[in-house]
């Protein structure tokens, strides 16, 4: 019986009572789910092979790496380029941003991404004559190349070129993952 003025709330009070069989079956849906939603992803970007997502698309997200999309560049003349690969054959899994900076803008924009690199854990691998010998460019010069390994073993190159008959420089950063 209720109080005058007040209003019965049985049903709000009324206990749920799940039984263990639905709660495991609800379990087991939602683990398949899971697993469905993750091979259709893989299957989506192993479709494509190589890929140039624009940002905010789900390429982006599901395709670049988030080290990749972290990097910013103060100075940077237009916006990033990225680029991405599930890999083939001998070629690796790789993502990567690449961004046009004015030379007056260059030592910054290097020492911006060196810096984001170190904050993220990851430190630079010493390399020696030989093994720039072997480093292929675009464009056929080098102005700076640099190897960064990652805690988990992954390895982060950056590489600044110039841009044929373009006053700026390319500075990209890959992530081998």
């Amino acid at each position: 019986m209720t109080e005058p003025g007040t209003v019965a709330c049985a049903p709000l009070r009324a206990r749920w009572r799940l039984r263990p069989r639905t709660v495991v079956t609800a379990l087991v849906c939602a683990v398949l789910l899971s697993v469905a939603l993750m091979w259709a992803a893989f299957l989506f970007l192993v479709s494509q092979e190589d890929y140039q997502p624009a940002p905010g698309t789900l390429t982006y997200y599901l395709g670049i790496s988030s080290l990749v999309r972290g990097v910013v560049l103060p100075g940077a003349a237009g916006a990033p380029h990225y680029y991405g690969t599930v890999g083939d054959g001998n070629k690796q899994a790789r993502s990567e941003v690449a961004y046009d900076v004015p030379p007056e803008r260059l030592d910054e924009a290097v020492a911006a991404v060196h810096a984001y690199l170190l904050r993220n854990g990851l430190h630079e691998r010493a390399m020696d004559a030989q093994g720039r010998a072997v480093v292929q460019t675009h464009y056929g010069e080098l102005v700076r190349y640099a190897e960064y390994k990652s805690p988990r073993g992954g390895l982060v190159v950056l590489i600044v070129e110039p841009l044929r008959g373009e006053p700026n420089h390319r500075l990209s950063v890959s992530d081998y993952d």
